[in-house]
């Protein structure tokens, strides 16, 4: 009997992510190999595919919510000033910074107005220096966030964001940079504001012989330069992924 394979789908603005992968009794004899050796399955493997699924999650946060002109900003507290002990501390001083920027829309910002934000905490390796890095809205005045910074520290501002911005790249620096100290127990790898939109991944199960070694894109969409992988999963599963492009948007790119 011809059996399937499972196929997650993932709708980013005008680009499409395709996973393709098989699980235990989903193995066909169409030519695919089954299942690798179990010496495959390490838990360094699975924390490192969980730490990936982390990041494209982060990223897909970030093109959902966020388009150009918005802040990129990181959060720096005084040398001489009231310095957090710990990330925990520094968690609830960016908190309160939220709050007070919530206040100020409240006051200033059309009825319904919601504030739109991600943040991370890091504290680098070599100096031990605690920081925060924010993306945020461009509705808000510099100046404003600045001023409500200013009673634990001060403001630096990234490149804008934009069309085409690397926003994997940024998302890995969240996440995976080996510069950062690991965090606590128990912390997230950052925070959202309330509200965000979420990525919605539809699955299913699809006929082991449409599986193909160079995917072909359907109708008005392209498959992305050098996204195409073909692999194995962390269970030793045949997998592969790549992105496609509606084609009426390839000229903007």
């Amino acid at each position: 009997m011809v059996r399937g394979y499972l196929m997650a789908v993932t709708d980013i603005n005008d680009e499409r992510h395709i996973v393709k992968t098989y699980s235990s009794g989903m193995i066909n004899n169409h030519g695919l190999k089954g299942r690798a050796k179990k010496s495959a399955e390490t838990a360094d493997k699975v924390k490192k595919h969980n730490q990936k699924v982390s990041i494209q999650n982060l990223c897909w946060l970030m093109q959902l919510n966020f388009e150009e002109g918005d802040y990129n900003l990181s959060l720096h507290y005084y040398a001489n000033g009231d310095r957090p002990l710990d990330e925990w501390q520094a968690q609830k001083n960016v908190a309160a910074f939220c709050k007070d920027l919530k206040k100020w829309c409240k006051q200033n910002m059309p009825d319904g107005y919601f504030l739109d934000y991600l943040y991370c905490t890091h504290t680098t390796t070599a100096r031990g220096a605690i920081h925060h890095h924010m993306i945020l809205r461009k509705d808000i005045p510099l100046y404003v966030i600045q001023q409500l910074w200013s009673k634990w520290g001060s403001v630096s501002v990234g490149r804008s964001l934009y069309k085409g911005y690397d926003y994997y790249t940024l998302a890995w620096y969240w996440i995976a940079d080996p510069k950062h100290e690991p965090h606590p127990k128990g912390m997230r790898s950052y925070i959202p504001s309330h509200g965000l939109k979420r990525p919605v991944t539809v699955r299913e199960i699809v006929p082991a012989k449409t599986w193909r070694i160079n995917p072909k894109a359907p109708k008005g969409w392209r498959i992305k330069d050098d996204t195409i992988y073909n692999g194995v999963d962390v269970y030793g599963y045949p997998y592969q992924s790549y992105t496609m492009i509606k084609i009426s948007d390839v000229k903007r790119i």
